[in-house]
C-alpha cells in the first residue's frame, strides 16, 4: 500500500485534560522571573552572594545564592546536618508515596558511598511525619544508606522548593563548598557529573549561572509554544495545533521536548495524538543529549511503540537500560517495558529484517549509477551507512513525507564516503503512471543526485518482500557492518539522524540494541 496521512478530526479531549501539567505551566510562567534572579546572582557573586552559611537567608533562594539552613528537621536516620565551609551537601526532597523517588534512592546511596571520603553529605528530606517515614526507611534498609530527616512543618521544603516553583518530586539540590546552591534538578538528570565537577574543583559557578540563564530564557520562550499547542489542541484539535508544535520542535531544549512528547503520548486522547510530532520531539531530545538520558530514551521508545515501530521501540528501550548502570530499581522498570515490547512483537508474529544481514537487492534497471557500475548491491557499500529508499512516483506519502525527509538527510550527510543514499522505485500499483521517467523526475525535483533503480512486482516487488516492507515510502538503514538497523515508514528526519549518528560513532551498537 501507499501510506496515507489523514488529518485528524477535531474531537473533544478528555475532561481531565484541562488540568494537565499545571505545575509545568506554573514553572514556565515564572521562568523569566527566575532568569532575572539568575542574572542578578551572576552580577554580584563576588560580593553579596558569599558563603554566609551561618546566617538565616531572608531573600528567596536562587541558584548561586546562599542555601537555606536545614533547621527544624527531625532526623530519623543518620546525624543532624549543619553546613560547614569546605563541605558539599546533596539535599533530596522526596516522599514515601512517590514512586519515582523510590527508584532513585538506591542511586543516591551509591553516590553517598562513592563520595563518603570527599566531605559530601547526602540528606533526604520528606515533609511527612516521622511515624510515616521511619517504617519506610527501615524497610529500605541498606539501600537507603544516607541521612534521612522529616520536615512536618514544611519550612525547609518551602524555603528550597517554593522559590523555584517546584511542583514534582523528587527534586535535588547541591550546596557547594561555599554554602551556595550550585545546582538543582531531578536526581537522575545531571546530578552525577555535577557532583564530580564540584568535588574535583572544576565547577565555575559564574559560567554555570550564565548557562542556566540562557537555558531558562530558551525554556521560557519555547514554553509559549508549549502552552499555545495544548490550548489550540483543546479548542480546535490536533491539526490546528500542529504549527505551534512545530515551532516548539525547532526552539525547545531537550527537557521541554521530552515533556511535550510524554504529554502527547500519555495524556492526550488517542484520536487527538499527533504521534508523528511526538516521535520527532522525543527523537530531537535524544539528539540534543547524545542518547545518554534514560528517561528521554524511555519516552522515545514509548512514542515509537505507539506509532507502531516496535523494532525501534525495542532498540531504544534497550539503550535506555544500557545507560543505567548503578540503579537496579530503575533498570528493573526499564526491563519490564522492554519485556512488554518484546512480548508484543513476538506474539504479533510480524517478521522483521532488523538485525539481519541486508538481503540482495536484485534490481536490474538503474539510473545515475557510479562510473563502471551496471547495478548496485549492499556489498558495494561495505564500511558505509546506506539509506535505501523505496517509493512510487504516484504515492502521495512518498511525495509529501518520504522524499522531503530523504532530501534533508542527504543535505546533512554530504560525505558519500560515510553515508550513501539509494532510491528504488518499487512499482506495485498504477504501473502505467509509475514509469521510469516519472520516478527520475520526482527524484530530480528534490535536487537529489543519487542512484535510482526501478523494479515491478505483484503483490509487491521482490526487494520489498526480502525486506518485509509493508508499503511506500519505506526507508531502510544499513550499517557499515552490512546489517539492517531500520526498515519502515520514516517521516521524521530526527529519527533517522539518531540511527545514522549512532552507526557513524566509533562505539556504534549492534543492530537493534
Amino acid at each position: 500500500m501507499c501510506y496515507t496521512f489523514n488529518a485528524v478530526s477535531p474531537l473533544a479531549l478528555r475532561k481531565r485534560y484541562g488540568a494537565q501539567d499545571t505545575g509545568l505551566f506554573r514553572e514556565l510562567g515564572a521562568l523569566l522571573m527566575n532568569l532575572r534572579y539568575l542574572l542578578v546572582a551572576v552580577a554580584i557573586l563576588g560580593g553579596v552572594v558569599s558563603a554566609n552559611t551561618g546566617e538565616t537567608v531572608k531573600a528567596p533562594a536562587v541558584l548561586g545564592g546562599p542555601a537555606p539552613r536545614l533547621t527544624s528537621l527531625r532526623v530519623v536516620k543518620g546525624n543532624p546536618v549543619q553546613f560547614k565551609p569546605g563541605n558539599v551537601y546533596v539535599i533530596d526532597f522526596w516522599a514515601t508515596w512517590c514512586t519515582p523517588c523510590q527508584s532513585t534512592i538506591p542511586h543516591l546511596t551509591n553516590l553517598q558511598l562513592k563520595y563518603k571520603d570527599h566531605n559530601v553529605t547526602f540528606v533526604g528530606i520528606s515533609d511527612e511525619t516521622p511515624d510515616k517515614v521511619l517504617p519506610f526507611v527501615e524497610k529500605m534498609g541498606p539501600s537507603m544508606n544516607y541521612t534521612v530527616a522529616t520536615d512536618p512543618q514544611g519550612a525547609v521544603s518551602d524555603s528550597y522548593l517554593k522559590p523555584f516553583l517546584v511542583a514534582a518530586l523528587p527534586h535535588t539540590f547541591i550546596v557547594d563548598q561555599k554554602g551556595r546552591i550550585a545546582w538543582r534538578g531531578h536526581p537522575m538528570g545531571g546530578l552525577d557529573p555535577m557532583i564530580a565537577a564540584i568535588v574535583e574543583g572544576r565547577f565555575d559557578i559564574s559560567e554555570h549561572l550564565m548557562r542556566q540563564a540562557t537555558e531558562q530564557e530558551q525554556m521560557a520562550k519555547a514554553g509559549i509554544h508549549y502552552r499555545n499547542y495544548f490550548e489550540m489542541l483543546r479548542r480546535k484539535g490536533a491539526q490546528a495545533a500542529r504549527p505551534e508544535g512545530l515551532k516548539l520542535l525547532y526552539s525547545a531544549p531537550a527537557k521541554l521536548l521530552n515533556t511535550f512528547a510524554w504529554e502527547v503520548i500519555t495524556e492526550i486522547a488517542p484520536d487527538q495524538r499527533d504521534l508523528s510530532l511526538a516521535v520527532r520531539a522525543a527523537a530531537k531530545a535524544n539528539l540534543l543529549t547524545g542518547s545518554q538520558n534514560s528517561a528521554y530514551l524511555d519516552t522515545y521508545a514509548l512514542a515509537l511503540f505507539r506509532a507502531g515501530r516496535i523494532d525501534q521501540a525495542i532498540r531504544y528501550e534497550t539503550r535506555a537500560m544500557q545507560t543505567v548502570t548503578d540503579n537496579p530499581a530503575r533498570r528493573a522498570q526499564l526491563s519490564q517495558m522492554l519485556e512488554a515490547y518484546t512480548k508484543i512483537r513476538d506474539e504479533s508474529k510480524v517478521v522483521s529484517i532488523v538485525g539481519q544481514p541486508a538481503p540482495a537487492w536484485g534490481v536490474k534497471v538503474w539510473d545515475n549509477l557510479p562510473q563502471n557500475k551496471q547495478a548496485l548491491e549492499p556489498a558495494d557499500f561495505s564500511g558505509k551507512v546506506v539509506v535505501l529508499f523505496f517509493f512510487q512516483a504516484t504515492c502521495p506519502a512518498s511525495r509529501s513525507h518520504g522524499l522531503p525527509t530523504l532530501r534533508r538527510l542527504a543535505e546533512k550527510y554530504v560525505d558519500r564516503n560515510k553515508v550513501s543514499f539509494v532510491a528504488v522505485q518499487t512499482v506495485f500499483s498504477n504501473a502505467s503512471d509509475n514509469t521510469q521517467q516519472a520516478g527520475l523526475d520526482l527524484i530530480g525535483s528534490t535536487g537529489l543526485k543519487i542512484p535510482c533503480g526501478r523494479t515491478e512486482g505483484s503483490p509487491v516487488p521482490a526487494i520489498m518482500e526480502r525486506y518485509h516492507a509493508q508499503g511506500t515510502p519505506t526507508t531502510v538503514i544499513i550499517g557499515p557492518d552490512g546489517v539492517v538497523h531500520c526498515c519502515g515508514l520514516l517521516t521524521e528526519p530526527e529519527q533517522a539522524q539518531l540511527i545514522i549518528d549512532e552507526l557513524l560513532s566509533p562505539a556504534s551498537s549492534p543492530a537493534g540494541q
